[in-house]
């Protein structure tokens, strides 16, 4: 898929205060809460195959966004909070509807499929999946549950892909969920947009990664 660099380390602050803002009308407008000891910030598979220029489905748009979820990563640390990072694989045996809808698979031993080293170092557990839904046929949910979680932040890539069903799943199983807009990526702007004005209507509230920084230190 032709791929735009709708998000730059120039662009960045500007273009995801402009989404916010266009999808205002449907953003939930209650306060953010982040209980102290039940939020987790998630990173959905930020790994060399997406991230990395060179990458077969090089995200160009998801380069400036490390350095933000790395950032807030920190600093969900030292609120105690869990940095929960996924990884994407797939073989032939679990590849399933992947396998039929995409030219090729990520397997397990691709050098790629590993998550970019800054975020790996800020990550305190990886979970492996296959899904877009990283709690479908995952240890996500056990994992969050040891760590009594309530609240999730999603981060990652792709936006519309493994970001949107993954927070769609996690409203459905009961979790809170906040949004990162200029913590996520996909390959065009119009991708991006679409899924953030679609989670913000009933699933997600959307947010800013510096908004919920400043939050954190007001947590209940």
């Amino acid at each position: 898929m032709p791929s735009t660099a709708y998000y730059t380390d120039e662009s960045i602050e500007e273009v995801s205060r402009r989404i916010l803002e266009e999808c205002g009308r449907y953003r939930k407008h209650h306060p953010i809460r982040l209980r102290e000891d039940r939020f987790a910030l998630l990173i959905v598979d930020m790994q060399k195959h997406y991230v990395e220029p060179g990458g077969r489905a090089f995200i160009p748009s998801s380069v400036p966004v490390v350095g933000r979820i790395a950032a807030l990563a920190r600093r969900s640390s030292d609120c105690g909070a869990p940095v929960i990072a996924t990884r994407h694989t797939n073989t032939d045996a679990n590849a399933g509807m992947m396998s039929v809808w995409w030219p090729s698979i990520l397997t397990p031993d691709d050098p790629s499929s590993e998550i970019v080293d800054e975020l790996l170092e800020v990550s305190d557990v990886v979970v492996e999946k296959h899904r877009y839904n990283a709690f479908e046929g995952s240890v996500l949910e056990e994992v969050l549950e040891d760590s009594e979680v309530s609240q999730l932040i999603v981060s990652g890539v792709m936006t519309n892909l493994c970001c949107d069903s993954t927070t769609r799943a996690g409203f459905d199983l009961g979790y809170e969920c906040y949004f990162l807009v200029d913590g996520t990526a996909a390959y065009t702007e119009e991708l991006h947009r679409s899924s953030v004005t679609g989670l913000s209507y009933g699933y997600a509230v959307p947010v800013l990664t510096a908004e919920v920084a400043a939050m954190m230190d007001l947590r209940e």
